[in-house]
């Protein structure tokens, strides 16, 4: 589930257009620090979930479920609808662009 979590981190990352730079400083954390949770090689805590939900204008709830549901990190059709709205609406509305 880890590496799963980094992907999401690091598609919507890509998305809003940040850099991996921008995002460590946000955070507090190195430049590697921060590469190492996109690549899956740290265990993420719940406040380092929500300072990075925070960041990409997202809920925690919503990086969690995006990993589980295991949507194409490389399309970011899925994103604009993340972004806004509420969860429930956005499976309804993600599920039907990608099918």
């Amino acid at each position: 589930m880890k590496r799963e979590i980094g992907k999401v981190i690091k598609a919507c990352r890509q998305y809003h257009g940040f850099t991996q730079v921008y995002m460590a400083h946000k955070l507090g954390v190195t430049v590697n620090s921060y590469a190492n949770m996109e690549h899956g090689r740290v265990d993420m805590d719940t406040k380092r979930l929500y300072q990075l939900a925070e960041i990409l204008r997202l809920k925690a709830c919503q990086i969690l479920a995006f990993a589980e549901k295991g949507y194409d990190t490389k399309s970011y059709c899925w994103l604009p609808l993340a972004i806004s709205g509420t969860v429930a609406e956005n499976y309804q509305l993600i599920d039907q662009q990608i099918d």
